[in-house]
């Protein structure tokens, strides 16, 4: 099992530098902000083309936390075409620990929300790339 869990590490930090080294103009970063009072920045990262992988990092950390793709569907709706809703699953030590939700407009996002699988506490990001700099977020701080 140790082993196991050390080669699936091995494997997502590998293919995160591979994928980094590859595109770095692919990369595409979302800067957020909480909105519910509980002082969050979050980094939201996509780090290939089809948006099946990422990271996410909170308030500047050093290292991001593995995110993969679970679904996109397209939402029909006359009034707002093009709208496309996305689910990304964060993992960490081999198990789901939250998932990512957003709903997207073109290149608008106007929202994401977090919702913790432990126990189920929900947590709401707004205020999309607020400043981005090569791939940096600058939140003013």
């Amino acid at each position: 099992m140790a082993a196991r869990a050390f080669l699936t590490k091995f494997m997502i930090a590998a293919g995160l530098l591979l994928a980094s080294a590859l595109m770095v103009n692919g990369q595409l970063s979302y800067c957020f902000q909480s909105t519910d009072g509980n002082k969050l920045n979050l980094k939201f990262t996509l780090i290939d083309r089809d948006w099946k992988y990422g990271y996410v990092q909170y308030n500047q950390p050093m290292y991001g936390v593995f995110i993969r793709q679970k679904y996109n569907h397209l939402i029909e709706s006359y009034n707002n075409p093009g709208m496309r809703e996305y689910m990304w699953e964060e993992v960490r030590n081999d198990t789901v620990s939250g998932t990512y939700q957003f709903i997207m407009q073109g290149d608008s996002i106007s929202n994401i929300r977090y919702i913790r699988t432990s126990d189920k506490k929900e947590f709401k990001f707004g205020n999309p790339n607020v400043g981005i700099v090569d791939c940096q977020c600058n939140w003013g701080e």
